[in-house]
């Protein structure tokens, strides 16, 4: 190579490596846009972050999760040194949802974080991909009963693969109407009826809605679909000046909660009816859309669902307060089904015609009900060594109902309301004792007026 085409070529070389300067340099100003000096987070294992110097004003996701003790990159993943949106933003897990049931396991489910706390709560990020509401199997099952593409009513597919933790064998799940131990992906044999069920009741409304391309119910996946507080529309409404406010597929704030509102069930829950005859989903048309997650709305009339039955406690109270941490995230079990998966019942806190509701004594300060009972609102009275609880058919307990003196007394998880629970012995109720489920009761105390 002669000197000249050496020079050209070095020349070459140092306009390249420039460009790429220049271009990083632009990369690295991006930040300026929303301050003026970078903004370095001190965590307490020596780590430092500069996620803030972008997201200013965003709100601290819980106080539970200090953001001074957290930071982001351990629930969020990404580069937390970098600068440009490009870098920092790689490896995010979940993409903006690191509660995706995909992602939560590496995100929500660390050493110290949610894994299993004693012998009655096994770890979330194990038991709820085996809920119904994570696999949609009592649909899949129902339809394929209901058409004959199965003969019975075991559930074995689901919209994702999942294997169950039970150990048990076939057999006995079939005896507790369970499921099989592992449900295989369902999958379409060209019938028009299974593509209208892919279609119109698996495409979303479930715990993996997002994992695909449903861009605006990204922010309901996973753990966040009951844990971040929902608003119809899905945009974000909150001070972080990097986030879209007019993009969907957002939480309102970036928060959680674990005093969960009826209306964020309600942004799956009491939308219409699923039809079995014309396998398509029917939303409601007796309010308009979103007053059903309307926190202002009149309960009275966003609760019901035209030609359904409900007992005042169903409407006074929020749903939480009665379902049990286990029934709603699972206690290991492959359930196939919702039946399948609930627990509780209304004798648990009302009794019935010959005793008053069971309850068992707090014995110790390792009690699986002490820790249950620290993370709903502020105010809510934690349970001691001592307490009496009700406690469901499967020995979990209700840690917001206690016997309190000669009465049974619920608290509310999500406000600060308290209420005495009528017991059924003594009173003038006459129903026999194993008609006992909700429906035998609602015959006697609905008050849908529908």
């Amino acid at each position: 190579m002669t000197r000249k085409h050496l020079l050209a070529t070095l020349g070459l070389l140092m306009f390249l490596s420039l460009m790429v300067i220049a271009g990083l340099q632009e990369q690295e100003k991006e930040w300026q846009l929303y301050g003026n000096e970078v903004v370095n987070l001190s965590l307490p294992g020596g780590t430092v972050e500069r996620c803030l110097t972008c997201h200013q004003g965003i709100e601290e996701i819980s106080t539970s999760h200090p953001i001074e003790t957290f930071g982001c990159v351990s629930c969020h993943g990404g580069d937390g040194q970098a600068l440009d949106k490009e870098r920092a933003h790689q490896g995010l897990l979940g993409g903006r949802n690191p509660a995706a049931l995909a992602t939560a396991g590496e995100a929500c489910g660390q050493e110290g974080c949610h894994i299993n706390t004693g012998n009655l709560y096994r770890s979330p990020v194990e038991t709820v991909p085996l809920i119904p509401m994570a696999t949609k199997a009592g649909e899949i099952t129902e339809l394929a009963f209901t058409y004959g593409w199965q003969k019975d009513l075991l559930s074995r597919y689901g919209i994702v693969e999942v294997t169950g933790y039970n150990g048990e064998d076939k057999e006995q799940l079939e005896d507790r109407n369970l499921a099989a131990d592992k449900l295989e992906l369902f999958s379409l044999d060209n019938n028009p009826l299974q593509q209208k069920l892919s279609e119109n009741c698996l495409a979303d409304c479930h715990l993996n809605t997002g994992a695909g391309e449903i861009e605006t119910a990204q922010h309901l996946a996973g753990c966040a679909a009951c844990h971040t507080p929902y608003r119809s529309g899905g945009t974000y409404q909150g001070d972080d000046p990097t986030i879209n406010r007019s993009e969907p597929g957002h939480a309102p704030e970036h928060k959680l909660t674990t005093a969960i509102p009826y209306t964020q069930c309600n942004a799956c829950h009491n939308q219409g009816i699923h039809s079995i005859s014309k396998v398509e989903f029917l939303p409601r048309e007796d309010i308009p859309v979103g007053a059903i997650t309307d926190p202002n709305a009149d309960k009275s009339q966003a609760y019901y669902i035209e030609g359904a039955q409900y007992a005042l406690c169903e409407v006074e109270l929020d749903c939480i307060d009665c379902h049990t941490r286990n029934e709603v995230m699972g206690d290991g079990h492959l359930t196939g089904n919702k039946k399948a998966a609930q627990t509780i019942a209304c004798y648990d806190c009302h009794g019935t015609v010959d005793e008053t509701a069971k309850t068992v004594k707090v014995g110790s300060e390792t009690d699986n009900a002490i820790w249950a009972s620290r993370y709903f609102h502020d105010n809510f009275p934690e349970v001691k060594v001592g307490d009496q609880l009700a406690v469901t058919d499967e020995g979990e307990p209700y840690v917001n109902v206690r016997m309190e003196g000669s009465r049974i007394v619920l608290y509310s998880k999500v406000s600060d309301k308290e209420y005495t629970v009528p017991q059924v012995k003594g009173s003038d109720c006459e129903q026999l004792v194993d008609e006992q489920a909700g429906e035998d009761c609602h015959r006697c105390h609905d008050v849908s007026d529908n």
